[in-house]
């Protein structure tokens, strides 16, 4: 402590992170919830009449809120998830030489102004992919009375309403992710010298980085498909039962279409610098004159391609994507 007084401070200087560590989860969950429930007709007092079962109306709102909130944790998880990961892309950027990190910044800004280019003329054509994804689930809950109807109307801010906000967030969030992965990707795929006597361990520190990069992507693959496949369903349970079935129906084939177009995104994105990390490896491998199998002489070094980690996508995306097909196999079987 007297250290700490000598140098004029009450902490270390790297110490408030652990104070923001510690209270902005806390903040955060405060304030996403504030953004969801803010929208109740009469307040929190509307619900009241749940209790005595006066209000129908209410005990439907009240269900919808649970919904709400049901998103707005899986909302939160995937935006944490991202945050941790972009900080991970980034850490991978930094570390390159001045020349390819300052290619990486461009090939980010560049990727970022087509992806704005793409997503304004699907906006301004009212595309399937917006109409489907987006304007049909705020259809329906519009055309839902009290919590449904205030949550996807009315002025929030900016002229959009709070259920635009929802879903523009993870959605631009998961955007930057796709375009700092495919900075990451890039910068670790620059060759280094195969004949430099430190190859081997620049090598696997670039390896280990692309790993952990498509690692951390993978986490948000599947944090965005449950995040989506909640938001799609919000409308189901304020339907009638036909209705709700159908919806349910619907949001569940939704999900596995973006799950599948997700995934085939993180393939693209890590895949091509795998394989150039794999065809320097190769050239090592044929200076080092050993005669030593490929495979064999990866594997002692953990140089090993990406199809374990494949293995790992395919079991984390399984419950999510396997369980709608399976749902709505029943379902079109009449089971």
């Amino acid at each position: 402590m007297a250290h700490f007084q000598r140098q004029g401070r009450l902490l270390p200087v790297a110490w408030p992170l652990y104070l923001a560590a510690a209270i902005l989860p806390f903040v955060l969950g405060v304030l996403i919830m504030q953004f969801l429930a803010g929208s109740l007709p009469g307040g929190i007092e509307a619900l009241i009449p749940v209790a005595l079962g006066d209000d129908d109306g209410a005990v439907d709102e009240l269900a919808h809120l649970g919904d709400l909130l049901t998103y707005g944790a899986a909302f939160f998880i995937q935006v944490a998830t991202c945050a941790v990961v972009l900080q991970l892309h980034w850490s991978s950027i930094r570390t390159q030489t001045p020349e390819t990190g300052t290619a990486c910044i461009r090939l980010l800004l560049l990727i970022l102004a087509v992806g704005a280019g793409v997503a304004t003329v699907v906006r301004v054509t009212d595309a399937a992919a917006y109409a489907l994804t987006y304007d049909l689930t705020r259809g329906l809950l519009l055309s839902v009375d009290g919590l449904p109807e205030s949550f996807a109307a009315g002025n929030y801010f900016l002229g959009q309403s709070r259920m635009f906000f929802s879903a523009a967030m993870p959605f631009l969030i998961g955007v930057l992710v796709v375009a700092f992965g495919a900075a990451a990707g890039a910068a670790e795929s620059t060759p280094t010298d195969t004949a430099a006597p430190e190859w081997e361990r620049c090598f696997g520190e670039r390896f280990e980085r692309l790993q952990n990069a498509f690692r951390g992507s993978s986490l948000v693959l599947v944090t965005s498909a449950v995040s989506l496949m909640l938001f799609l369903q919000l409308p189901a349970p304020s339907m009638s039962e036909s209705y709700g079935e159908a919806v349910s129906r619907f949001a569940l084939a939704l999900t596995v279409y973006w799950g599948v177009v997700m995934t085939l995104t993180l393939l693209a994105l890590f895949l091509p610098p795998y394989l150039a990390m794999r065809r320097e490896a190769i050239r090592r491998h044929e200076i080092a004159g050993t005669n030593q199998d490929l495979e064999k002489w990866l594997d002692e070094r953990q140089h090993r391609p990406m199809r374990r980690h494949l293995a790992n996508l395919a079991t984390l995306l399984a419950p999510i994507l396997v369980g709608p097909v399976g749902s709505l196999a029943q379902s079109i079987m009449g089971g």
